[in-house]
């Protein structure tokens, strides 16, 4: 992941958020290692902390 990224944004830090999201019901899984959380924009406005929640990193 880091190299892909690094061909993207080179010598800059950036945060992967993998996710997966349940069509019929809109339910939305992410995990993104403990990093600060991903903004939530609907209708173009940013929920703020709606996706905020304690750090899991992988297993």
């Amino acid at each position: 992941m880091d190299e892909a990224l690094a061909k993207w944004l080179p010598e800059q830090f950036c945060t992967g958020v993998f996710t997966q999201l349940h069509m019929p019901t809109g339910a939305l899984r992410w995990c993104n290692c403990g990093h600060p959380a991903p903004l939530l924009i609907r209708r173009h406005r940013v929920l703020h902390k709606a996706l905020e929640r304690p750090p899991e990193p992988p297993r």
